[in-house]
């Protein structure tokens, strides 16, 4: 099912519905793991339109139910305003970073010791278990 969405976006994309947020000859970039998607476009409100249609699609071609209560949106270098409407587009709420992806976080900026104590918690509850 993860290359059905992935094709969808890459057809968006061709068609200049969503673009790469860096390079317009690029895709935008999706990457999945298990039932973890990160998509990575244009931060701007009619792809965030695009988006929303291209995931309803994806759910009803699918019959998988994208939680969009659970899901974030993390603006980059896009106004407050904008990023609420956006935000409110896709159904979702805006995050910050350090984003936490596959239990690892992620942000643009150098992470300071502290972003990774949660993932040190974890690690030491593991091995003293």
């Amino acid at each position: 099912m993860a290359n059905v969405l992935q094709r969808l976006i890459r057809q968006a994309s061709n068609r200049g519905e969503i673009q790469h947020p860096l390079d317009l000859n690029l895709p935008c970039s999706v990457l999945q793991y298990a039932d973890d998607t990160l998509i990575l476009t244009r931060g701007d409100v009619a792809s965030m339109v695009a988006l929303k249609r291209i995931l309803d699609a994806f759910s009803q071609a699918t019959g998988l139910v994208i939680n969009f209560h659970k899901s974030t949106f993390v603006p980059m270098h896009v106004g407050d305003d904008t990023a609420a409407e956006m935000a409110s587009v896709l159904g979702c709420s805006i995050s910050t970073f350090p984003q936490t992806y596959l239990g690892l976080p992620l942000s643009p900026h150098k992470l300071k010791c502290t972003d990774y104590q949660p993932l040190i918690t974890s690690f030491d509850r593991y091995v003293a278990g």
